[in-house]
Formats: structure tokens, C-alpha cells, sequence
């Protein structure tokens, strides 16, 4: 019995090293520009550094993520793809 108490303690413990922060990252081919050039004004000090939460919970059909923490925010550019030909009365 104190066998198998000890293999799973160990196991419990190897399965928190390979545990990663998830950091939002931009999808490929969008650029992402910092909102400030150097610090933000006000700054003040974040409990850690910046996580990300997916929920389970759909919204629009989509999973609500949540990005906490931020220090350094910034915002992506979603640039259009191809000719914008517009509505036909243009």
C-alpha cells in the first residue's frame, strides 16, 4: 500500500513540472504593436505574471478567453486580405 501512495505522489509531482503558463500569442501572419512606446502611464505592480483563461462557456459560438496581469498591452492588427471590391452601389 505505501508502495503505491509514494508512485502516485511522485506521479502527481512530475505532472506539475511539465505544466505550462499559456501566454496569449497573435495567430500567424497578424502583426501585434504595443499600445505604449515605453511604460504606461500609472503602472503599477501585477500578484504575477500574465495568464490566460479559456472558459467552457460559449459566447457567439466562441470560447470566452480572459488575459490577466497585463503589464505590457498591446493589440493586434487583423489586416484585410485581397481587393476590397465593396457593395455594388459604391
Amino acid at each position: 500500500m505505501k508502495f503505491w501512495v509514494v508512485v502516485l505522489g511522485m506521479l502527481l509531482a512530475s505532472a506539475g513540472v511539465q505544466a505550462k503558463t499559456m501566454v496569449w500569442q497573435p495567430s500567424a501572419g497578424h502583426t501585434q504593436v504595443p499600445i505604449w512606446p515605453g511604460a504606461a502611464p500609472d503602472l503599477q505592480a501585477v500578484p504575477g505574471a500574465e495568464t490566460v483563461t479559456v472558459s467552457d462557456k460559449l459566447l457567439a459560438g466562441k470560447p470566452v478567453t480572459a488575459v490577466s496581469n497585463v503589464t505590457r498591452p498591446t493589440m493586434t492588427v487583423y489586416a484585410p486580405k485581397g481587393k476590397n471590391t465593396g457593395p455594388p452601389w459604391w
